[in-house]
């Protein structure tokens, strides 16, 4: 839906002069989104579209920008604003939370050698992935005031975590991406090695949508020089020249090497005889030499398909071998290995943790309810437990399984407590099918504390069936956290009878603003029948997330 709208005064500064604001942009997106849902329902919207890391926090006008909205960050207030009047109107309108997710590396390359840009390549799409990678530049901590460990981007789990938590069900996307970290080619060995190392990782981080900006040739229509980029894209999608690709299940590959060096990614195909394995040996000088531990598997065979900076034009193919668990990689090279082999023990359920990554106040709850994604067989979950994973240390928190059996019908349940620390906890949860153990991690995001919302006026009136309460419902904030301000949040009240008027709209759900004082009101109008009348009153996720519920009799 349009594109990269908080800069439109800059690339279409004749009709957008001004930047957009939070409000203009959320409403333009829910009207068009739900025009074109009327031409076309089958349509998937993408939204919001955003250019840009700093503009994830910081877009706005100064007039609707996070200094109007109780100082909460552009995105977590759009996904809120979005979702809340999707519920309101009874229909999705954001199908897809799209960003577009440019990386920089964590030092300023300015004064850089050809060379050692090329270098650089090598860590760039850790900041999609890793808890630790802090970038001091790009991604610089006053972007943002309120988000945890802010100078760490952790791009993919942080935003799958923060829209989980927003709008439950909605995947994530990269519609652009590329690092332009070599201004001289975009097209060399270096950007070569940094798309298939983002292509691997988008896997087993979950990114649903990637549309990589600029898709390579096989060579260059001017100088006839041929793209290594398109033969690592190949390597992914017809490494065969045959359309035999990547497998479509992410399984774990971990290594205990550099980052910076070298990188691993493994899936299995549907059948679960073939296991793909992409190794990239980032490092320009030196071959690296590997010690597989393929536990869970039985490889017999093994081909090997490899692109190597000294013949970037093509992909070289081995003869088929039987399958050794040392090898060795050349220096600057992607390598696919397409092993044949056998699982000892096929998982009769494949079940996911539902979802795998969230966000959760500090010393706040969450909920995870696993859920088989195949199979008929059921699965018991036997733990649940913080970990260190990937340099993050092991957070004190606690995993407890409410209900610890999946069904086919009905999902486990994990209620999650990460404890009072902001930043990153890993997680791993183990389950058995009665054939096979299969084991599933992710992340709780940990933010900020929960404001405190609580009943300030209005609750427990009664009145004449059909007409409106004689005192407003009013809710108050209080018990903010630092970076956030009374005033400007927004309140969602919803009643389970009658209708609620916010003084500009009327309706069963309405949206309140809070004032200086942290207070936001709505007036009850009582439905015609007599009864008790329940209506609740919920902050926005970026304050909490909390409800509170009043209790009104029409007589």
């Amino acid at each position: 839906m349009d594109n990269e709208p908080e800069i439109w005064n800059g690339s279409h500064r004749d009709v957008h002069p001004t930047p957009p604001g939070y409000s203009e942009v959320a409403h333009l997106f829910v009207t068009e989104g739900a025009a074109l849902k009327t031409w076309d329902p089958n349509a998937i919207l993408f939204g919001p579209v955003t250019c840009c890391w700093n503009f994830l926090w910081s877009a706005g006008s100064s007039s609707d920008g996070r200094s109007t909205y109780a100082g909460i960050d552009y995105v977590p207030w759009w996904l809120n604003h979005v979702y809340w009047l999707d519920q309101i109107h009874g229909a999705r309108t954001l199908d897809v939370f799209d960003i577009h997710a440019y990386v920089s590396p964590n030092v300023s390359t300015t004064s850089y050698t050809n060379s050692q840009l090329h270098a650089a390549a090598g860590s760039v799409y850790r900041t999609y992935w890793d808890p630790t990678y802090y970038n001091s530049g790009y991604d610089a901590d006053w972007i943002t005031t309120t988000e945890p460990t802010r100078g760490i981007t952790f791009l993919i789990p942080r935003l799958k975590a923060l829209v989980n938590a927003i709008y439950p069900g909605t995947p994530l996307s990269f519609t652009e991406w590329e690092s332009f970290l070599v201004p001289q080619s975009e097209w060399d060995f270096a950007t070569a090695l940094s798309d298939a190392d983002a292509f691997g990782l988008m896997g087993p981080e979950g990114l649903s949508f990637s549309t990589r900006w600029g898709g390579p040739s096989a060579t260059d229509s001017t100088t006839n020089e041929p793209h290594p980029n398109y033969q690592a894209f190949k390597l992914y999608t017809s490494y065969d020249g045959a359309k035999h690709g990547f497998g479509a299940l992410s399984v774990l590959d971990q290594s205990n090497a550099n980052p910076d060096l070298f990188t691993s990614y493994a899936a299995l195909d549907a059948t679960g005889s073939t296991m793909t394995i992409m190794v990239l040996n980032k490092d320009p000088g030196n071959a690296t030499n590997v010690a597989f531990d393929v536990t869970g598997c039985s490889p017999s065979r093994f081909t090997a398909y490899t692109l190597v900076s000294t013949n970037p034009g093509s992909i070289t193919m081995s003869a088929s071998t039987a399958w050794s668990a040392t090898q060795s990689f050349a220096a600057n090279s992607i390598t696919l290995l397409v092993v044949s082999g056998s699982q000892p023990s096929k998982p009769a359920s494949e079940w996911y943790l539902n979802p795998d990554d969230l966000m959760i106040p500090a010393s706040g709850t969450g909920i995870l309810n696993p859920r088989i994604i195949s199979g008929t067989a059921n699965v018991t979950l036997n733990s649940a437990v913080f970990d260190a994973s990937q340099g993050a240390a092991a957070c004190s928190g606690s995993l407890t399984l409410t209900n610890s059996t999946i069904t086919p019908t009905m999902p486990a349940t994990i209620t999650v407590n990460p404890g009072s620390t902001p930043g990153f906890c890993h997680y791993t949860v183990t389950g058995n099918d009665g054939t096979s153990t299969q084991t599933e991690g992710g992340w709780i995001v940990v933010g900020k504390p929960a404001a405190t919302l609580a009943v300030s006026g209005g609750n427990n009136q009664s009145g004449t069936a059909g007409t409106a309460l004689s005192q407003p419902l009013s809710a108050e904030l209080s018990s903010i956290p630092s970076g956030f301000t009374a005033t400007g949040a927004e309140v969602l009240y919803t009643t389970s009878g009658g209708m609620l008027s916010n003084g500009t709209t009327s309706g069963t759900s309405v949206i309140a603003t809070t004032n200086s004082s942290g207070s936001a009101s709505v007036t009850l109008t009582l439905p015609s029948t007599k009864g008790t009348v329940t209506v609740t009153a919920q902050d926005q996720f970026a304050l909490g997330g909390t409800s509170i519920t009043f209790t009104e009799a029409a007589n």
